[in-house]
């Protein structure tokens, strides 16, 4: 085994148990958190030897390690299962397994994913040509033993990559550390041309300033400020080859530089948060994060996020200093970065009906208006970007306000609208005359159809096009509380039928129609209460952002108020 080789550099034959834990990385079982650490190292204590010969290595100590990870694992697995079922089948089919394992931002490579599904045939006897084809269903068990393996392959893949580009680059190791967790990830998005994944480059290494740019743009690192922004232009400028390209050595300069300015910035704000003492207990760094005002709860409460954190700085640390929490920020910073981009490559693959020239020529008009890089369109350059995907015939279907005001954005305000809020906007326009229509044989007119639409978007987080059946009774009985009692309200929702699948739009009107009936006063103003809970979501998350500071070995009071907090992030963001 080439694991073993590689950590027997002296020859004997024989690997001490420090090595045997240094080799698990390249076989794709490394231990991912403090828990697992734990359990690796009495694994190895219980064998009573401090050397291994290879076929203990081969056959007794890495299949006994393997198992134990995936028990340990299993728990969290389980749930992941029970979050990709949306329709409670109690199976899931290959093809929803990857769709899903994307958004939850775990690797996938080509070649380990052929591998995984030909093992899992030959150990389990399924066809390997419906596996392959994503036809094939696997039960919670199934499920279990494909992604351990799948992500055991996956980590072999990354890990033999980062060693081939380490040599291919001759990276010092101040530099393998640097790039340790990303490396490969850039280098897949600069040599593939792929832009509904948010790979803009170039099979021969070389890629144009304007790919290079839209790079950046989907890494998340581009700084707000507009100074900031020109310095980055003019580093790229400076960097271009002859024929107008930038080699991958170059580019990794200028993330390098994007990178460095994001941790100046969390920096600033980790250091007033905590006075210049940063020791944050691993158990509460999403809480911290919170605190900082760089993730919202809805983050802080996903599995991915959740898991990441968990791993705290990958050598068992207990509590976090101020480098390995920033380092983890930009860990975090990435993924939230790439699951985001994926959720917006699947509403316009899946939800939206649409097709992947489709993503490009709306990526390319929200970028042509959104000049300084903000990923943020404005009033105007909204209109513009709408006016070039579809006409300004749009503008006279329905209001602009109202238009807005059905995908969640208030028009009395600043108008600031990501991208993802952009394609709802698309798919608003593009569906106007068939949701006016379904409104109306309900009884409800065009406007209050739209300002419907809004509340109803305002639960589906994830942008799905349907919310749980327990998420919209939660929200129901807050928005109409006054209004109805408890038995009224649960009739109305038995109209979706007793079983618990996912509420589309049309399922959502049915229960509000229902609602008119037995409302108590004035239901005008109950209509109101249900469209605008969105509103009354985001006052509870501000609310709960004042909860109790993560305490530190050092001293709790180091911890500030929430209003220091939002000085350091206005101040760092200035």
């Amino acid at each position: 085994m080439s694991a073993f080789s590689k950590y027997n550099a002296s020859g004997t034959g024989l690997l001490d148990q420090a090595e045997v834990m240094d080799s698990l990385e390249g076989l794709g079982l490394a231990p991912k958190n403090e828990t697992e650490r734990e359990e690796v190292s009495a694994i190895l204590l219980n064998f009573e030897k401090l050397q291994f010969t290879l076929d203990e290595y081969c056959n007794e100590v890495v299949p006994m390690i393997r198992q134990q990870l995936k028990e340990l694992r299993r728990p969290h697995l389980a749930k992941l299962f029970k979050k990709f079922d949306t329709y409670e089948r109690s199976k899931l089919s290959i093809s929803e397994i990857m769709k899903d394992v994307l958004i939850y931002g775990l690797d996938v490579y080509e070649e380990s994913l052929k591998m995984a599904l030909k093992s899992f045939a030959q150990r389990t006897g399924r066809s390997e040509k419906l596996l392959s084809a994503g036809l094939a269903t696997l039960d919670e068990d199934a499920f279990v033993d494909f992604l351990c393996l799948q992500q055991e392959l996956a980590e072999q893949e990354r890990v033999s990559r980062f060693e081939d580009l380490v040599n291919k680059l001759s990276l010092s190791q101040e530099e393998q550390e640097l790039w340790k967790h990303d490396l490969v990830s850039w280098e897949l998005r600069f040599h593939e041309y792929n832009p509904s994944r948010g790979h803009w480059g170039d099979y021969s290494g070389f890629v144009p300033e304007q790919q290079v740019l839209l790079l950046l743009r989907d890494s998340g690192l581009v700084p707000k400020s507009p100074a900031r922004v020109m310095q980055v232009k003019s580093m790229l400028q400076s960097l271009l080859r002859p024929d107008g390209t930038v080699s991958f050595l170059d580019f990794l300069k200028v993330v390098t530089y994007l990178k460095d300015l994001e941790k100046e910035k969390v920096g600033k704000i980790v250091d007033e948060l905590t006075d210049q003492n940063c020791c944050v207990p691993v158990r509460e760094v999403c809480t911290f994060f919170r605190s900082c005002g760089l993730i919202s709860k809805v983050q802080s409460e996903r599995m991915e996020v959740q898991e990441l954190v968990d791993q705290g700085d990958g050598r068992g640390s207990k509590f976090l200093g101020r480098a390995p929490v920033i380092e983890l920020w930009i860990r975090l910073h990435a993924l939230l970065k790439v699951t985001a981009v994926e959720r917006e490559r699947q509403y316009v693959l899946t939800n939206g009906g649409w097709t992947e020239h489709d993503y490009i020529d709306f990526k390319k008009a929200f970028h042509r208006y959104d000049e300084d890089m903000s990923d943020i369109l404005e009033r105007d350059e909204l209109v513009q970007a709408m006016d070039l995907l579809r006409g300004n015939v749009w503008r006279a279907q329905a209001s602009v306000n109202m238009m807005l005001a059905a995908c969640g954005v208030e028009s009395e305000r600043e108008i600031k609208v990501n991208f993802m809020s952009f394609l709802r906007l698309l798919k608003l326009v593009d569906e106007v005359e068939t949701r006016h229509n379904l409104g109306i044989t309900m009884g409800f007119s065009p406007e209050r159809t739209d300002r419907l639409y809004s509340g109803f978007q305002a639960l589906d987080h994830e942008g799905h096009g349907y919310v749980q059946k327990a998420t919209l009774a939660q929200a129901l009985r807050k928005a109409t509380g006054k209004w109805c009692n408890t038995t009224q309200l649960g009739e109305a929702l038995n109209l979706l039928g007793s079983h618990s699948a996912p509420v589309v739009f049309q399922g959502f009107l049915k229960v509000v129609k229902a609602l008119e009936n037995v409302v108590e006063g004035d239901w005008e103003d109950c209509l109101d209460d249900i469209c605008q809970w969105e509103n009354r979501l985001a006052l509870e998350e501000d609310e709960g952002g004042t909860e109790e500071q993560p305490q530190t070995p050092t001293s709790s009071p180091s911890m500030k108020t929430t209003q220091r907090m939002s000085n350091a992030v206005a101040n760092a963001l200035g």
